[in-house]
């Protein structure tokens, strides 16, 4: 093989390879980006479910409030009413034997 024939296969390869390699190093920016953008997906898809458990917890959370509350509604005095069952606690025969005819003066 003549010397500038090998000169100019060997260039010829040289040249396929540096197009291969440019190839390849795109080829990676591509995986590499393609990776950061699925690991973006992964975490707003985690954070949406989170969010979700977030919100169901907050929900269950006022109903239980809500049902307490409702609950509770029976069990306070109207203050509007007065309370029979509060003096009959102090008072046994119409006076005071708790607190020794304190709560007379109230």
């Amino acid at each position: 093989m003549d010397p500038s024939e090998e000169v100019r296969l060997l260039r010829d390869r040289i040249a396929q390879l540096e197009r291969q390699q440019t190839t390849n190093s795109q080829l990676l920016k591509c995986r590499k980006a393609l990776r950061a953008e699925l690991a973006h997906q992964k975490l707003v898809n985690d954070h949406k479910a989170l969010q979700t458990k977030v919100e169901q917890y907050q929900r269950q959370q006022q109903q239980t409030i809500d049902e307490f509350t409702e609950k509770q509604k029976g069990l306070l005095p109207d203050p509007g009413m007065a309370n029979p069952g509060l003096p009959d606690l102090f008072l046994v025969g119409g006076e005071d034997r708790l607190f020794g005819g304190a709560m007379s003066y109230f």
